[in-house]
């Protein structure tokens, strides 16, 4: 699993605004300033996180973006799940992946979903609460 620069900048997002959640709405422009990411690019991830319901867009002056609900109920998991195409280690096991044909003689296949299962059940014990806390060790979620 690599995770692309959207899934990096997305989970930066969520933070910066997690840790700004007191504040109202945020401004693109100054998400894209503290967050040193192309505005024009950094809209396109906005986007895709207001369509999944993360985040709620205002319009006009004073308007911005903000969390839909409080930082402790995203997970990382399900960040990334929306941003990248899979979260498998490898391709065989993704879940529109076709069947494999060499799967009832796979010798690798329980450790690559074994592995699956571990990365999945990491992500989601790691909240946007967790992250936005500079004294909890990253790493290790407060969870």
């Amino acid at each position: 699993m690599l995770v692309s620069t959207k899934g990096r900048y997305a989970l930066r997002v969520m933070i910066d605004l997690a840790e700004h959640s007191t504040q109202g709405p945020i401004a693109l422009s100054v998400i894209a300033h503290r967050q040193d990411i192309s505005a024009k690019y950094l809209e396109s991830i906005i986007k895709l996180l207001v369509k999944a319901r993360f985040l709620r867009g205002t319009r006009g002056k004073g308007g911005g973006y903000q969390l839909i609900k409080p930082p402790e109920q995203y997970t990382v998991g399900a960040i990334l799940r929306l941003t990248e195409e899979s979260l498998a280690p490898v391709a065989c096991i993704d879940q529109n992946a076709p069947a494999c044909p060499r799967a009832p003689e796979c010798r690798t296949l329980s450790m690559w979903c074994g592995l699956d299962q571990v990365i999945s059940s990491y992500l989601d014990k790691i909240t946007l609460a967790d992250l936005s806390r500079p004294e909890v060790v990253q790493g290790e979620p407060s969870s």
